[in-house]
C-alpha cells in the first residue's frame, strides 16, 4: 500500500513548507512507493527513522539486518556493503 502526501515544497532556508502550486492537470496528492527501512531494532539511528515514520503516518516494511553478519543479504540493497 502507498502512502499519499499532499504535494509540497521545502523552504532552503526558512525550514517552513509551503502548498506547491498546482494546476488542474496535476493531482493534489502524490503516490509514494513503499517503503523499506533495513537495520537493527536496537539501533538508534533506525528507532529514530521508525519514530518518524510513526508520527508521519507512513506506511513502512522493516526488515531486520544486521549489518555485520549478514554482508549477502545487505548487498542486495547496498552494493557497495557500507554503512
Amino acid at each position: 500500500m502507498a502512502a499519499k502526501v499532499a504535494a509540497s515544497r521545502i523552504l532552503p532556508f526558512g525550514g517552513k513548507t509551503q502548498q506547491a502550486s498546482t494546476s488542474k492537470a496535476m493531482a493534489n496528492e502524490v503516490q509514494l512507493p513503499q517503503l523499506e527501512l533495513l537495520g537493527l531494532p536496537i539501533s538508534p539511528f533506525v528507532r529514530k527513522n521508525v519514530v518518524v515514520l510513526e508520527y508521519k503516518k507512513l506506511d513502512y516494511k522493516f526488515t531486520p539486518i544486521h549489518p555485520y553478519k549478514e554482508k549477502s543479504k545487505l548487498a542486495e540493497y547496498n552494493p557497495l556493503c557500507k554503512v
